[in-house]
């Protein structure tokens, strides 16, 4: 009886153990995610604004 006592006990704290792993794991992905596209936003946020500053110079080359 012991026995089995102990073996549900330790199936119970290694199946906590392993859900609570999950949950980490998936909030881990959810920021990376997160950050990677604020990375993207502002990777094409700097190239709009590069457009628009040196957009005009290349349409002046164009003209003359």
């Amino acid at each position: 009886m012991k026995k089995l006592f102990f073996v549900s006990a330790l199936s119970l704290f290694s199946w906590s153990a392993f859900s609570q792993d999950a949950g980490v794991n998936k909030a881990v992905v959810d920021q990376f995610r997160k950050d990677k596209e604020k990375a993207i936003k502002t990777l094409q946020i700097r190239r709009i604004v590069q457009k628009q500053l040196f957009g005009w110079k290349e349409q002046k080359r164009t003209k003359t």
